[in-house]
């Protein structure tokens, strides 16, 4: 394919937005499946050197594929993917009941596991939410804690019209909006035509603006049926999209996470520190590092339950 060869010589890093095994991806797209699987096959087979270091996949995940969670990361290793991200839909969904927690923190059991294996074979932990930076690495602070950068201004999406927004999910071309929340927000953090004059000073006022709205900042107030993030441990790591917040029908606080994203991230998180920190590449150059021998030894005293 031409494409796939102009990435290849021009060094892009490709993420393919693929849900995984047959079932899930039935949910995304039905009959997309065989497609992205031969996709898949013919990077590994053709671009060897491509697929190994520059090809990712990311799968969505909503309450209906929870129960093919672990069997479609199991699908993306054997296909020989070493990066996967997995990430909550950031759409509402009130008929996730706080008691269901208990099957995602089944299904991320078992990719750690999974994981596990796969690093003891070849030093890499595929799942990006299961990697983590060493403990020398500098923390957020826990007061006045961004949920992402759209709120302070630092992300830039250009629709296919012209105009910029904040983030991809405030881009009205492909989706409409579920709440008129969510229609305020869009369109008061929209920022215009990137070619119209006074452009650079809606994109400079762009995070007053935001603040207003109470979804994007204090994290540290937020809460959900689980708990309160201030209390969490996982405050500065997980990434619960702030929008999902403003997307769910009839809720007007800004400091109500939906329970899903939370159970998610919680569940995620927990396994990811069964694994040690990686080690920085300062720590790697001077033999410091926790290679697969260190890790096995740890490993076996700590099997996944």
């Amino acid at each position: 394919m031409d494409e796939i060869g102009f990435l290849v010589r021009h060094a892009f890093t490709l993420r393919l937005s693929m849900d995984g095994t047959a079932p899930a991806q039935d949910r995304r797209g039905k009959g997309t499946f065989a497609v992205l699987d031969r996709l898949l096959s013919m990077l590994r087979s053709e671009y060897p050197a491509f697929f190994r270091d520059r090809v990712s996949v990311n799968a969505t995940v909503i309450p209906d594929t929870v129960r093919h969670l672990a069997d479609s990361v199991a699908y993306f290793l054997e296909k020989g993917l070493h990066r996967i991200v997995l990430s909550p839909a950031a759409g509402p969904f009130p008929d996730w009941p706080p008691e269901r927690i208990g099957e995602l923190q089944e299904q991320f059991s078992r990719i750690f596991a999974m994981c596990l294996d796969h690093w003891k074979r070849g030093g890499r932990i595929p799942l990006e939410l299961f990697r983590r930076p060493s403990e020398g690495t500098a923390r957020l602070e826990r007061e006045d804690v961004s949920m992402c950068g759209a709120g302070d201004g630092a992300g830039l999406v250009v629709d296919v019209d012209g105009r910029a927004h904040a983030c991809t999910f405030l881009a009205d071309s492909y989706q409409e909006f579920e709440t008129e929340w969510m229609k305020r927000i869009a369109g008061d953090l929209e920022m215009g035509p990137i070619a119209a004059d006074g452009f650079a000073e809606r994109r400079r006022t762009l995070p007053d603006r935001a603040r207003r709205f109470g979804v994007f900042h204090h994290k540290e107030r937020k809460r959900s049926s689980y708990g309160n993030c201030g209390e969490c441990p996982y405050l500065t790591e997980c990434v619960v999209c702030p929008l999902s917040i403003a997307r769910v029908p009839g809720n007007t606080d800004p400091d109500r996470v939906p329970d899903f994203s939370c159970a998610f991230y919680r569940s995620a998180l927990e396994q990811r520190d069964r694994f040690p920190a990686l080690p920085s590449r300062k720590e790697e150059m001077m033999g410091r590092g926790t290679g697969p021998t260190t890790f096995c030894a740890l490993a076996r005293s700590r099997q996944p339950s």
